[in-house]
């Protein structure tokens, strides 16, 4: 006999436990069913075994999946899982075999309650399949094993009724003779109504909803508040008579089937009144016909189901109106009419069926006649057409493009187009055209600017189609007509805004202009005289004052085409202006009463663009602008004897860039200005006007701060840094060589100086910074920058330390420390890192000497003591204070005595008073002499 081990190849990546595995072959049925799935998988028809992401267990029809966490579950749960499964997979083709018998269309109002009851029956053949496989491995280990019933408990872990139910069906139906079929069918029929009420493991709906709606059926409004449901088979044939439905508020539905196809369907409210129901009629084909009845019998709605799957559902209405919806074959909406309670059609709406946008929608007046009629684009949803339609049968047809522009299209009852209007995106009226309708000739077309104006009406003859006139008129209100007479000739009538002629003129029938009169509209007086040559080129044009008669214009035309055109004005001033053969203005003069020219503008003759404009002053000086092509500008100024005295230069947003001035009578340069971008000087440079030399440079900041460099005629240089507001906080001076030979640094707010670095010739330099509260220090290098000494002084300028170092290692070789009362004290670093320590009075007097070798310890000291008249005495002492020697010194410093081992002791010149700081006062004088000569010109 054929066994499960476990490890066949449908399993894929389930691992199951020799319990399992042995419980599996406990079962008969199961063990057959699993051997019929590894027999699919190998013929491809199915898929391993899957295991879900989520916490559900089912059968798809790819397989069957487990739920992530099946390896926790105890064996007689997982078998029991397994066994419902498999009960699903051997069950398809029964499953399709009673859905074709009981399935109805989607749209049918009663297909969530069928839906619910096919997917029910599903569940109810899996649990049979349980059951079996449940009692077959109960008797092979002797009641031992019970594995689990799948849906027997709910989710809180309380029992369902369900194990008890299919128990006692099954013992019932033994007793009572029952065939195997018909114990099946009772046992299912029991669970479909246990599992109506269960959450799925995979979807968390109750069975009812989840396989209700599967379809896309809509639930009724009892669904959701589903109480019970059960099914009725009095031969236990598995053919149901009846579907009954509880809802928790008391209503109750009624499906009728008969020989496997639903007959009617009633719904009662909790006191058994009829609230509604529907009557079907089936056809061979596999149509049929559901009628809707209110509780009163009242027929509400008829929907009529066709065999290929497509649908038209009426709704009859309390008012004797009508509504009718139409789905094809998918069950996609398509359509929907609506009829008056003459049975006239009122409105008929087209859908896609693809994106369910409503692409047509027609309405009907009360005789049944198209009043309109709308398009629309199937993807957007956009209104692309709408046809309006007269009682008398007379059109007009809405274009609506996609740009945003319409077209109006008007037909006469007998559909001969006899006007077509165009509107632009603002709704404004663009162009309308007429025609004949007889001959279908147009007859007249305007036009229409974008303020829905009139700008031009044309008229043409209906038979021959000529132009017979064309008026042009202006945003001002005036116009002009143009007669276009049968011989040829034309006439064009000009008029104001208020209609009266301004001008007429007459053209040959070689189109020759024959003569161009101008009048006064309000003394209808002439007011242009207009001369031409015989090839009808205008040779010269005058103008006069309808009231005095003075000329006020005069314009000369050359063969050429160029012109000049010669303005009089009243106060004796004059214009010329010159154009080129192209029209284009190319200079503009003006000229004072007196005759002198004021002002002359140059264009460039192809871009209309001002070149030049000359401005002349009085006194015969003058200021040349010239703007050149990439948007910037100059202009030169010139004195009354024509020397150049400055030039400026203007970027294309009209800020100036440059600005240079010149010296009349030598012509050098006196002064260049720079500027950035948005008009703030950078730069300014002097120069002498006798020898060129540059004498100042001043560079300025965006903020207005700066550094201002002097070129003094010797060489030498200063550079001051100054603030936004001309606060110096730096000033440098310089050798003839360009070395720097003093760098000052000030705070700007208060005028104090901070830090002062004076440079040697040799390299060597000091470094003083002075504190805020009066102190200073004071830092000295050597030519290649090495520390040497390092000073500090108190706010009264004494110094207090000093500090000397070895410029070439680093290495302190000295401190002094300096006291209040003048008294120091010398400490010098020897190279072997021995020490001396020399101790001083205030009056500069050495009074001891101490020694210490390396390791800091004290290898001796000699003490000094004075007398009245200068000598002083000297006693020499060991490490530990015993006395090795003295001596004894006049006043002159000569050796008056010794004894011991140690004498002639000589007195250390390395005192200082710590007052050296007399340079600074020196120093300030003479730069406040220096800023307050004006050397500067920030």
């Amino acid at each position: 006999m054929a066994v499960i081990t476990g490890k066949e190849a449908f399993w894929g990546n389930v691992s199951l436990s020799a319990t399992v595995v042995q419980y599996i072959n406990d079962s008969p049925t199961l063990v057959k069913q699993l051997l019929q799935y590894q027999s699919d998988y190998d013929n491809h028809l199915i898929e391993e075994f899957k295991i879900s992401d989520g916490g559900g267990t089912e059968f798809v029809p790819s397989g069957v999946q487990l739920a992530s966490n099946y390896a926790t579950w105890t064996p007689e749960m997982l078998v029991g899982e397994l066994a419902h499964e498999i009960g699903h997979f051997v069950n398809q083709a029964n499953d399709a075999a009673f859905t074709n018998k009981y399935d109805v269309s989607p749209n049918d109002q009663n297909a969530y309650s069928i839906d619910a009851m096919l997917g029910l029956h599903k569940e109810g053949e899996a649990v049979y399949n349980n059951y079996t496989v449940q009692q077959e491995i109960a008797a092979a280990t002797g009641g031992q094993v019970k594995i689990y019933l799948a849906g027997a408990l709910n989710v809180d872990g309380t029992s369902t009724g369900l194990q008890q139910l299919l128990d006692s069906q099954h013992n019932y139906d033994q007793a009572q003779g029952y065939t195997s079929a018909q114990d099946m069918n009772l046992m299912v029929e029991q669970a479909m109504g246990v599992y109506a009420l269960l959450p799925g493991s995979a979807n968390g709906l109750p069975y009812y909803d989840y396989y209700g709606g599967v379809n896309g059926a809509k639930a009724p409004a009892q669904a959701p508040e589903l109480a019970g449901v059960t099914f009725t088979d009095p031969a236990a044939t598995g053919d149901f008579s009846t579907e009954k439905e509880v809802f928790t508020s008391g209503d109750a539905q009624t499906l009728n089937f008969d020989d496997g196809v639903v007959s009617s369907s009633i719904l009662n409210d909790q006191f058994g009144n009829v609230i509604s129901q529907t009557v079907y009629s089936h056809s061979a084909d596999g149509s049929y016909i559901a009628n809707i009845y209110d509780g009163n019998g009242n027929l509400t709605g008829q929907d009529q189901f066709y065999s290929d799957g497509s649908e038209v559902a009426y709704q009859l209405l309390a008012d004797g109106t009508q509504d009718a919806t139409v789905y094809n074959t998918a069950g996609q909406q398509t359509e929907n009419a609506t009829f008056g309670i003459d049975g006239q059609k009122t409105q008929d709406t087209f859908y896609d069926a693809t994106t369910g946008q409503e692409t047509q929608h027609a309405t009907f007046g009360n005789d049944g006649q198209l009043t309109q009629n709308t398009f629309y684009d199937a993807d957007s949803g956009r209104m692309t057409e709408q046809d309006d339609y007269n009682a008398d049968g007379s059109a007009v047809a809405h274009v609506l493009n996609a740009d945003g522009t319409q077209n109006s299209v008007a037909f006469n009852a007998a559909g001969q187009e006899t006007e077509n209007v165009t509107f632009d995106t603002n709704g404004q009226k663009t162009q309308d055209t007429f025609y004949d309708a007889a001959t279908g000739q147009e007859t007249q077309n305007a036009t229409f600017d974008s303020n829905g104006q009139l700008t031009q009406n044309t008229f043409y003859d209906a038979g021959s189609g000529r132009m017979t006139e064309q008026d042009d008129y202006n945003a001002d209100g005036s116009a002009v007509a143009h007669v276009l007479n049968e011989d040829g000739t034309q006439n064009s009538v000009v008029f104001n805004a208020a209609g009266q002629e301004t001008e007429n003129v007459s053209f040959g029938t070689d189109g020759q202009k024959m003569q161009d009169t101008f009048y006064d509209p309000a003394t209808g007086q002439e007011t242009e005289n207009a001369t031409f040559g015989i090839d009808g080129q205008k040779t010269q044009d005058s103008f006069y004052d309808a009231g005095s008669g003075r000329m006020t214009e005069q314009d000369d035309y050359n063969a050429d085409g160029s012109a000049v055109a010669h303005l009089l004005n009243e106060d004796g001033t004059q214009n010329s202006v010159v154009f080129n053969a192209a029209g284009q203005e190319t200079e503009n003069a003006t000229f004072g009463a007196n005759g002198q020219m004021t002002q002359n503008t140059f264009y460039d003759a192809g871009s209309g663009r001002m070149t030049e404009q000359d401005d002349y002053n009085a006194d015969g000086s003058a200021v040349a602008h010239v703007l050149n092509s990439d948007g910037t500008q100059n202009s030169v100024v010139f004195n009354a004897a024509g020397q150049e005295t400055e030039n400026v230069s203007f970027g294309s947003d009209g800020q100036k860039t440059q600005d240079t001035f010149y010296d009349a009578a030598t012509g050098r340069e006196t002064e260049t200005a720079t500027f950035s971008g948005d008009g703030h000087l950078t730069q300014n440079t002097f120069y002498d006007a006798g020898s060129g030399r540059m004498t100042e440079q001043d560079d300025y900041n965006t903020d207005g701060s700066g550094v201002a460099h002097i070129f003094n005629p010797n060489g030498t240089q200063t550079a001051a840094v100054f603030d936004p507001s001309g606060h110096v906080s730096e000033y440098a001076t310089f050798g003839a060589n360009g070395q720097k030979t003093q760098d000052i640094f000030y705070d700007p707010g208060t005028g104090r100086e901070l830090q002062e670095n004076d440079f040697n010739a040799d390299g060597s330099a000091v470094a003083h910074v002075f504190n805020p509260d009066g102190s200073q220090t004071a830092t000295v290098y050597n030519a290649a920058g090495q520390e040497t000494e390092y000073a500090i002084f108190n706010g009264g300028g004494q110094k207090t330390d000093d500090y000397f170092f070895d410029g070439a290692t680093g290495r302190e070789t000295q401190y002094n420390q300096y006291n209040s009362d003048g008294s120091m004290t010398s400490y010098q670093f020897n190279a072997d890192n021995s020490q001396d320590a020399i101790i001083f009075n205030g009056n500069g007097q050495e009074l001891e000497y101490d020694s210490y070798n390396a390791n800091g310890q004290l290898t001796g000291f000699t003490q000094f003591t004075y007398g009245a008249g200068g000598g002083y005495n000297a006693v020499a002492y060991g490490p530990t204070g015993y006395e090795t020697g003295w001596s004894d010194f006049s006043d002159s410093g000569g050796l008056v005595s010794s004894g011991g081992n140690d004498y002639g002791f000589t007195l250390s010149d390395d005192y200082e008073s710590g007052s050296d700081l007399t340079y600074q006062s020196a120093f300030e004088s003479a730069f406040d002499d220096y800023m307050g000569s004006g050397a500067f010109s920030f």
